[in-house]
């Protein structure tokens, strides 16, 4: 004759399973939002934040007509392969800190390189930032080779972490930088 409480039918073992489940939720956390696929021109103020994170550069970004492109602490951009975020006259900030810190990179492990960050006459500034697996990228006739790189404008990087470049962490041609307590790794 079988008992009648189904927790003493089935011995320990659905209980168990109930704890491990738990545990495993626990241990894996939430899962991941959607990303945001990002592209074309910025034409206006734009910002991204960790809320709409990842943003997934899957075509070539231009912020241009004087618009400012703000990355808010937190945020991942990934990039495709060749894919660059390019600030022709305008402002990129990405502003994160030492507890939150933004992050470039490619889109998955084991792609090729993305392009770059690129300035043509642009205010560029990464302040607590990790920049990896970018490259080159040419526009308006200029070729840079760098995870960031500018044209005749202005460049800050602080506090930040440049690494596993596929040519220079940074370029500049011309223009001016600040570059302090900044990491660059192979």
């Amino acid at each position: 004759m079988l008992p009648s409480d189904p927790a003493r039918r089935h011995g320990p073992l659905p209980s168990l399973c109930l704890l491990l489940a738990a545990v495993a939720a626990a241990v894996a956390g939430p899962p991941d939002a959607a990303a945001t696929d990002v592209g074309g021109d910025i034409l206006t103020d734009t910002t991204w934040d960790a809320a709409g994170s990842p943003f997934v550069v899957v075509a070539d970004v231009f912020v241009k007509d004087g618009a400012t492109l703000t990355v808010r602490p937190g945020t991942e951009v990934r990039l495709k392969a060749g894919r660059s975020i390019v600030v022709d006259n305008s402002t990129l900030v990405a502003n994160g800190t030492a507890d939150s810190m933004i992050v470039f990179t490619r889109n998955q492990v084991g792609q090729v390189w993305w392009g770059s960050l690129a300035g043509y006459f642009a205010n560029l500034t990464f302040r607590h930032c990790i920049v990896e697996w970018g490259k080159d990228v040419t526009y308006a006739g200029i070729y840079n080779e760098g995870l960031i790189s500018n044209a005749e404008g202005s460049t800050v990087v602080e506090d930040c972490i440049l690494r596993n470049g596929g040519r220079d962490a940074i370029e500049i041609q011309g223009g001016s930088i600040v570059f302090r307590r900044t990491l660059v790794q192979d």
